[in-house]
């Protein structure tokens, strides 16, 4: 409804100046006021009934809700009144003509274009006819007739031209739906891991440094866990690497079910995964960690391939401290993950807390 009205005001603006025109015209006699006022009331009471049939909301689930092809319409129909009432403005009202579809030409479809067009030259014509059948006296048909003859050449040249400017407009619209896909896709691609659709590497550190940075300036505490499938190489040489492909692809699917939303996780190199936990200590961390890894004892691995059986050691590590560094934070929980393996594996253990590792 909005852009409907914003055009309608637009529109008002245009007829308005016109009107003042029209005013000055029977103030300096160029002709008789009822003239004058003729027009004007024609104007306003064609834009309120637009308002009206805008703002009411009837025209919501309509293909056209600003009605421009209406309104395109009834420009045309206005100026042709004031063809026919005002013989000393009729060369400026076909300029006016060509004005209106010019206005409009990219809101409209080649076949509202070819109507409008067309539809003009024929209202045109008949008000000519009409025009000099009632007073042949003082009508000059030769004049009148070639003015004619260039309205109907230029109207449909100008619906042609505008025909080929929508074509352009719409091939522009669409080589910049295109090219907002294709950096779309190329930014999926910095972000994410192509085999498992997580978070890649690069975009997990740009994450971790947000988190830093967060902690700096609120001091809000947050956790990290490295996630090392158990006996991945084993899964690969047994089974081949489609499969261990396809343990990944799992794997990330059922991380993503399992973990909230706020949490951020992703490939981190080969069978290792990186979990960032936002405003969460060590032991709500681990917590998590081990509700993801129920729901992967959970699922049925000889889906995947006969026999199989996929589980993983995690390190868990809580930044707490100001001065404490990325690659310090990460060498923590990569002890904390060794720890993990050296008891057995499939367990999940968390870094002392700095100051407690002596």
């Amino acid at each position: 409804m909005r852009p409907g009205l914003r055009r309608l005001a637009n529109t008002w603006i245009t007829y308005g100046f016109a009107g003042f025109l029209l005013l000055i015209a029977a103030w300096q006699d160029f002709f008789p006021d009822w003239v004058a006022a003729t027009q004007i009331a024609y104007h306003w009471m064609g834009l309120g009934a637009f308002y009206v049939w805008i703002r009411s909301g009837r025209t919501r689930d309509l293909a056209d809700p600003g009605l421009v092809f209406e309104q395109v319409l009834f420009g045309a129909s206005a100026i042709v009144l004031s063809y026919a009432l005002s013989p000393q403005a009729r060369g400026a009202s076909l300029q006016l003509l060509c004005l209106v579809l010019v206005f409009d030409m990219h809101r409209l479809s080649p076949r509202q274009l070819h109507i409008a067009a067309w539809g003009a030259v024929a209202m045109l014509s008949a008000t000519l006819a009409v025009s000099w059948a009632l007073n042949p006296e003082h009508f000059r048909l030769r004049r009148e007739l070639l003015t004619l003859v260039m309205a109907g050449v230029q109207l449909p040249v100008l619906s042609l031209v505008a025909r080929e400017v929508r074509t352009m407009r719409q091939r522009q619209l669409q080589q910049r739906i295109e090219l907002q896909g294709t950096l779309d896709t190329l930014q999926q691609l910095s972000q994410r891991d192509a085999l498992t659709g997580l978070f890649n590497r690069h975009h997990l550190g740009r994450l971790l440094q947000a988190e830093l940075k967060r902690f700096a300036r609120q001091g809000r505490c947050f956790s990290v866990a490295l996630l090392d499938i158990d006996h991945f190489k084993q899964i690969n040489d047994q089974h081949g690497h489609a499969v261990g492909d396809e343990v990944l692809r799992t794997f990330a699917r059922l991380a993503r079910e399992a973990l909230p939303q706020a949490d951020s996780i992703g490939r981190w190199g080969g069978e290792e995964f990186l979990l960032i936990v936002p405003e969460l200590g060590a032991a709500q961390a681990q917590a998590q960690v081990e509700r993801l890894k129920q729901h992967i004892e959970c699922f049925d691995w000889t889906s995947v391939a006969p026999g199989l059986a996929m589980r993983f050691s995690a390190g868990v590590a809580d930044h707490t401290l100001v001065d404490e560094p990325e690659h310090r934070l990460l060498e923590r929980a990569d002890q904390a993950l060794y720890r993990a393996k050296a008891l057995g594996r499939n367990q999940v253990c968390v870094a002392p807390a700095l100051g407690d590792d002596a």
